[in-house]
């Protein structure tokens, strides 16, 4: 339902805007990423890399619960049986290796965190100064073309009866981003 409000809420944006524009014109997002050979492949070198990690650290996380789980289930827990009073229970031996279980799943958030920060470092670095380019590409584009709107083509494909193709200034970004 959100979604559905959200989608309306934004057509309604959409058709105020194209309404009331003097000028619109459309880029295609996908051609000027494929025009940035390097953009490209640091998109994919941080999402191969970012679906790597995950996996990782997914199988890791499910190692340790299945470890922990085999633990807790050897003193038959009840159903709303609290941790604290399993571990009344058990034998030093098996409170101590939960302890450690739980020690590696602290161990694991903290490298999930570091991976995070080293994405976020790449996406930084590599990506956001290439998106604003693109930005003020587009912006100067805009002005030049006394524009008062560019949109997405991939974004608005779907929505619109009809575009101008005259209006498509994909190329004209693409040439001031070789500058």
């Amino acid at each position: 339902m959100k979604k559905q409000i959200s989608f309306l809420v934004l057509l309604l944006c959409l058709s105020t805007i194209i309404v009331k524009a003097q000028g619109i014109g459309t880029v295609s997002r996908v051609a000027i990423f494929k025009s940035l050979p390097n953009f490209i492949k640091d998109l994919r070198q941080i999402d191969s890399l970012e679906k790597r990690q995950n996996v990782e650290i997914e199988f890791e996380r499910q190692l340790l619960q299945e470890q922990g789980r085999g633990i807790v289930n050897k003193y038959n827990p009840k159903e709303e049986e609290r941790m604290e009073t399993i571990k009344k229970r058990m034998t030093p031996e098996d409170t101590m290796s939960l302890k450690k279980l739980l020690d590696k799943g602290d161990l694991l958030e903290k490298k999930k965190e570091a991976y995070d920060k080293k994405l976020a470092d790449m996406q930084k670095l590599n990506i956001d100064p290439m998106l604003k380019k693109i930005e003020l590409s587009i912006k100067a584009i805009a002005v030049e073309e006394n524009l008062d709107a560019i949109f997405y083509i991939e974004d608005i494909n779907n929505l619109a009866a009809y575009l101008n193709e005259k209006k498509d200034f994909t190329a004209k970004v693409i040439a001031f981003l070789k500058k």
